[in-house]
C-alpha cells in the first residue's frame, strides 16, 4: 500500500497514541481497521514502535518526519520511560492490550470525559502507562474496561477481527458492542501522582528527598514497593503490622486474578498502590525506613524485586534492614511445639510454625530454633546406617530411577562424612565418587558407615557409564535430600536433628 492510498491525512492530536491516530486516518479513508504496510488489517501492539520499517513507511505516506511519528509510541520515551523497545519483551509499566482474556480483561484505559469533550475523539498515549490512573483535567479515575461489555474500551490492532460493533466508527464508542464510552460512570481521584511522573518523565530526572534521580530509577523503585504490597506474604505482613499502610492492604481485592506485576492490575487497584508506593519514596530515605521498620519487614521482604530496583535502593536494603525477620521468642516457639507434639504426636512442620505465628515465625530449620539434639546415639546411628543399606539394595533393583537414588543417598553419605548440613551440601556441585574416597581417607569412620560408603563407590561404578565413573556432577535439590533424610530418621526422636552429620560420631 503506498502513499497515493491515504488521500486524507489528519494530523496526530496532542497525545495521541498511535493506533489512535491510525485508526482515525483508517476511518477518514474508508478503512474499518488502519491499514498497514503490507495491507494486512491486523498487527501486534503498534503503540509501542518497534518496527522501524512500519514508522518509516508512516512517516512517507502521511508526510511527517519519523520523530514526529515515533513520538506517538513508547519509542518516542526510549531513555525516559524504558531503555529499549524489541517488541518481544513486554515493557515495564506498559498496559498490555488484553482482548482474549475475558476474565481480567483490564487493557488501555479512557477518560470517558475527555471522549465526550473531543471534537475527535481520540484515545491519548498516557492512558498505556500503568502509573497513570486519573485524569488530571477532570479528576477522575481512568477506567480499563467498558463498563456494558467488560471488554477493553477499544482494540489496539492485536488479533481481534470478529464481533466488531457497527458503532465502530469513532473512538467514542466501544469496539465490541458499540457502547458510547463517554456517558461511562466515573468516580472522583485527585492524588496527583501520575501527573508528578510524567513531569518527571518530560524532565527525565525527579526529586526524592534531598538528591534528584533518574526518572528510571524512580519508577523501579515505586514498582518495587508497589511488588511488595503484590506479594502475598509481604501484604499479609503489612495488614499484621497494624500501620497506617494497613489500611490500604487490606482494601487491594487481590484473590479473584493475583498480579504478577503492577502492569496487571486493574486500575482501580493501581491507583490505589501507586500513590502509596509513591509517598513511600519520595522523602527518600526516610520515608522508606519509617515504612519498613513500622511494619517489620526484613531485607528478605523489602527485596524480592532486587533484580529490578535501582541499585541505590538495593544498598539501602542491604546496608540497614536484617536479612530474616526478627523471630518470636524461643521459649514461646518451644511450649507451642511441645502442645504440638503433645496432641499430634509428631513434631510440627516448619509451615505449622509459619501458619501460628504468622510473619514473626522463625524462619530457620528445626535444629536451629528449637535446639534439636545434634549428635546421635549408637543405637540411632546402627539403625540410620541399616536403612541406608536397605535403599542401596533398592536402588540398585531399581532400572526407573535408581541412579537418582543412588546418587541421593550418596550425598547423604558425603554430607555424613564432612559433617555438612543439607543445605551447604546442596549448594556444593558435587562431584559424589571421589568425593566420597576422599572423605573417607580423610576421616575415621564408623565401621558401618565406611561400609555404606564403600558400597556406594561399588554401586557407583556398576551403574554409571565409564566416561561418567570418575566425574559424577549433577545439580542437588535440597528438598528431595530432606525428603529422603526424613525416611532414613522415619520414627526416631522428634529432637534428633533431621541431618545426617548427627550420626558422624
Amino acid at each position: 500500500m503506498g502513499e497515493s492510498q491515504f488521500l486524507m491525512r489528519p494530523r496526530p492530536l496532542e497525545g495521541e497514541s498511535l493506533s489512535s491516530w491510525r485508526q482515525r486516518s483508517g476511518w477518514a479513508n474508508g478503512y474499518n481497521f488502519f491499514p498497514t504496510i503490507d495491507e494486512r488489517t491486523r498487527r501486534v501492539d503498534p503503540d509501542i514502535g518497534a518496527n522501524s520499517e512500519d514508522l518509516i513507511w508512516l512517516s512517507d505516506a502521511h508526510q511527517l518526519t519519523l520523530e514526529e511519528v515515533k513520538a506517538l509510541s513508547l519509542a518516542g520515551y526510549i531513555g525516559r520511560l524504558v531503555k529499549n523497545v524489541d517488541g518481544v519483551k513486554h515493557p515495564r509499566f506498559w498496559l498490555r492490550a488484553r482482548l482474549r482474556s475475558r476474565v481480567n480483561s483490564y487493557g488501555p484505559m479512557f477518560c470517558p470525559h475527555c471522549l465526550g469533550e473531543d471534537e475527535d475523539p481520540y484515545f491519548r498515549l498516557a492512558w498505556r502507562f500503568a502509573f497513570v490512573t486519573e485524569c488530571g483535567k477532570h479528576q477522575v479515575e481512568l477506567l480499563d474496561q467498558c463498563p456494558s461489555c467488560m471488554s477493553p474500551g477499544w482494540p489496539t490492532a492485536v488479533g481481534e477481527t470478529q464481533d466488531i460493533s457497527k458503532k465502530f466508527i469513532s473512538h467514542r464508542y466501544c469496539w465490541k458492542c458499540g457502547f458510547d464510552l463517554s456517558k461511562s460512570t466515573t468516580s472522583e481521584s485527585r492524588n496527583g501522582v501520575g501527573a508528578v511522573l510524567s513531569n518527571g518523565i518530560d524532565t527525565g530526572e525527579l526529586k526524592l528527598g534531598a538528591l534528584a534521580y533518574p526518572i528510571l530509577d524512580v519508577l523501579q523503585a515505586i514498582r518495587g514497593v508497589c511488588h511488595i504490597f503484590i506479594r502475598d506474604r509481604e501484604r499479609k505482613a503489612i495488614i499484621s503490622a497494624n500501620s497506617k499502610w494497613s489500611e490500604i492492604a487490606r482494601g487491594l481485592n487481590l484473590r479473584k486474578v493475583n498480579p504478577i506485576a503492577i502492569d496487571y492490575a486493574s486500575v482501580h487497584e493501581r491507583n490505589l498502590l501507586v500513590p502509596v508506593a509513591y509517598d513511600i519514596v519520595k522523602d527518600w530515605p526516610d520515608s522508606y525506613r519509617e515504612f519498613a521498620n513500622q511494619n517489620n519487614l526484613s531485607a528478605m521482604n523489602l527485596g524480592v524485586n532486587g533484580a529490578l530496583q535501582p541499585e541505590w535502593m538495593n544498598a539501602l536494603i542491604a546496608n540497614e534492614f536484617r536479612k530474616v525477620q526478627k523471630t518470636t521468642e524461643t521459649c514461646v516457639v518451644i511450649a507451642f511445639c511441645n502442645e504440638w507434639l503433645a496432641r499430634t504426636g509428631n513434631w510440627p512442620t516448619r509451615k505449622d510454625v509459619r501458619d501460628k505465628f504468622g510473619p514473626k515465625a522463625p524462619d530457620k530449620g528445626i535444629a536451629t530454633v528449637f535446639k534439636a539434639r545434634l549428635v546421635a546415639t549408637e543405637a540411632e546411628s546402627n539403625l540410620f546406617y541399616e536403612r541406608l543399606h536397605q535403599q542401596l539394595s533398592i536402588a540398585m533393583s531399581n532400572k526407573k530411577d535408581g541412579q537418582t537414588r543412588l546418587l541421593d543417598y550418596a550425598t547423604l553419605l558425603l554430607a555424613n562424612l564432612r559433617q555438612k548440613s543439607l543445605s551447604e551440601i546442596a549448594n556444593e556441585t558435587v562431584c559424589i565418587k571421589p568425593e566420597l574416597q576422599h572423605a573417607l581417607s580423610m576421616v575415621d569412620v564408623a565401621p558401618k558407615c565406611e561400609k555404606a560408603s564403600l558400597e556406594v563407590i561399588d554401586l557407583l561404578e556398576s551403574r554409571t557409564r565409564p566416561q561418567d565413573r570418575e566425574q559424577i556432577n549433577r545439580p542437588i535439590s535440597h528438598r528431595q535430600l530432606q525428603r529422603r533424610t526424613t525416611m532414613l530418621m522415619k520414627g526416631m526422636d522428634v529432637l534428633l536433628a533431621r541431618e545426617p552429620m548427627v550420626f558422624s560420631n
